[in-house]
């Protein structure tokens, strides 16, 4: 199995040197094999069930990072990583130990996040390799990230976004991953999707319509059914948060003219963003 992934890397072009990149600490270091294995998972992750949902979005996406991503490692002086063109997205790794590198990585291994992270200013996606979660979950979350690093590809010289156009990315990052997710939980889940937005508009549609949304649910044990069962605290936050920012987003839909849809839920999606901190 391990030769196998490592193959697919190779296949990639994924190519990294490391001579000179030691943390400020002596600590066990993290292998080549190792970075590389975690780099072939989340691809292969990502790939199956692209291909299993026959999503095309997904697919696209999939396609997107084998085309373009590098294996990358952090270092002292920030990032090291081996590129292969212009359009070279580094996939980082992050271990705990990697805090010992200082700066930047000590705020990224401290902070509580899901799987994957793009990170711009790094042009990087970085995925928490010790964060326990399922395949399904693995998959959703770099789907959501790989599309930030492919609209960052497309306006790379674009040094920063008005809240409108971050509204907009993050809106269609999220409406994509609720398509992705809907396809993987299949016709169960979509039963129990269908259940959630009616309650929602019972219970909260005024609401809704004055741009006062409904706060999020405790985390509901179907999921687990769907999904598989959830690995850690920090996944089950993931699903319930994807849940509802879905459920809201279908409200909306639902309960506003077409040509109102899309404002409505950027600015629902900003919100989160202001008032919350949610990423």
């Amino acid at each position: 199995m391990k030769k196998m992934l490592i193959a697919v890397c190779s296949l990639l072009g994924m190519i990294v040197i490391y001579q000179n990149c030691s943390p400020k600490k002596k600590v066990r270091a993290i292998t080549q094999d190792e970075r590389t294995t975690i780099v072939a998972h989340s691809l292969y992750y990502f790939d199956s069930f692209a291909s299993a949902t026959n999503d095309v979005a997904a697919k696209r996406l999939n396609g997107f990072l084998i085309q373009n991503v590098v294996l990358g490692a952090p270092d002292s002086d920030g990032l090291m990583s081996w590129k292969k063109n212009d359009s070279s997205i580094s996939m980082v790794p992050l271990f705990t130990q990697d805090s010992l590198f200082g700066g930047f990585w000590v705020e990224l291994c401290n902070q509580k996040g899901m799987y994957a992270e793009f990170i711009s200013k790094l042009n990087a996606l970085v995925i928490r390799a010790g964060e326990p979660a399922t395949a399904s979950t693995k998959a959703i979350t770099l789907m959501h990230e790989s599309f930030h690093a492919f609209m960052f590809s497309q306006h790379r010289n674009k040094k920063s976004q008005t809240d409108k156009e971050y509204a907009e990315e993050e809106l269609l990052a999220y409406l994509l991953q609720s398509d992705f997710t809907r396809k993987i939980g299949g016709q169960e889940y979509e039963t129990f999707l269908s259940s959630e937005v009616e309650q929602t508009i019972k219970e909260f549609g005024a609401g809704i319509k004055n741009s006062q949304f409904p706060q999020r649910k405790k985390y509901d044990q179907k999921l687990d059914i769907f999904f598989g069962q959830a690995m850690s605290d920090q996944e089950k936050d993931f699903r319930a948060t994807n849940l509802w920012i879905t459920t809201c987003l279908y409200a909306i839909s639902d309960l506003f003219p077409a040509n109102q849809v899309t404002e409505k839920q950027e600015f629902f999606i900003y919100s989160l963003y202001r008032e919350q901190g949610l990423r």
